[in-house]
């Protein structure tokens, strides 16, 4: 599933190609029909993404609301595009560009009330610049559920995933499996800040790194082998996913 950053960048890429222009909308699978035509021959007006969710604002107040799931892909092409397929959820079409979404684990038509709703329902997001740690840190300072299945609990924090979820503790020396109640809020706010800089540095980059001045993709997640220590990583499910991380090292 992508983490925030690159629902990130599919916003970015979706204005700078489709932003201030009618579009043409269809559903060449047609789950989608009736709201494509509701927005058909309106201006996309913004998009953006909150965590893992994308909306392209319309005119109207319309939003069309985006979760890519685990097998959500989307492609972008110029106009006239290629023949769209029959899994094609979302076709959007202008005078230059061809968006097409296919197999996403949510694409419907939203008002502005329930939007709301939907971003009322989503924790902090550490790439939106309105965002701040203590907003996070006050959900969570009592918590007995470890730092590590926080980090994935899209309520608390948004567009954090199981990638950057590792990186993030290991950058930080804390150890996934501390209770969110045993740190202490200068831990949780290195934690927030790395968080910061490397997800907001992953859209701009347009892939997950884990160091400004190199092509480095990962430190621990996924390795063999500690980077500071040589020990084997430690790997164990926490929160339903893979969790890597080096216990020598994380206290």
């Amino acid at each position: 599933m992508p983490e925030g950053h690159k629902i990130h960048r599919l916003a970015n890429d979706l204005n700078h190609r489709f932003k201030s222009t009618r579009v043409y909308a269809e559903s060449p699978q047609g789950r989608f029909s009736k709201s494509a035509a509701l927005i058909n021959n309106l201006l996309v007006t913004d998009a953006q993404a909150w965590g893992k969710h994308l909306t392209i604002q319309m005119s109207k107040d319309l939003f069309v609301h985006v979760h890519l799931g685990l097998y959500g892909r989307f492609k972008f092409s110029p106009t006239p595009g290629p023949k769209p397929r029959g899994t094609v959820r979302l076709r959007l079409r202008n005078t230059h560009s061809v968006f097409d979404l296919t197999g996403p684990n949510c694409c419907e038509l939203l008002d502005g009330k329930e939007l709301q709703k939907l971003q009322a329902r989503l924790g902090p997001d550490p790439i939106r610049p309105s965002a701040n740690y203590e907003d996070v840190w006050m959900k969570i300072r009592n918590s007995k559920v470890p730092i590590g299945k926080i980090l994935l609990e899209q309520r608390k924090i948004s567009g954090v995933g199981n990638i950057y979820r590792a990186e993030a503790l290991f950058a930080t020396q804390i150890n996934p499996n501390r209770q969110a109640k045993e740190l202490e809020e200068k831990d949780f706010e290195r934690l927030w800040d790395w968080l910061v800089t490397y997800m907001r540095l992953g859209v701009s980059r347009n892939r997950i790194t884990t160091s400004i001045d190199s092509t480095q993709e990962t430190m621990i997640y996924a390795q063999e082998e500690c980077p500071q220590c040589q020990r084997q990583v430690d790997k164990w499910d926490l929160g339903g996913r893979s969790m890597f991380a080096c216990l020598h090292c994380q206290k």
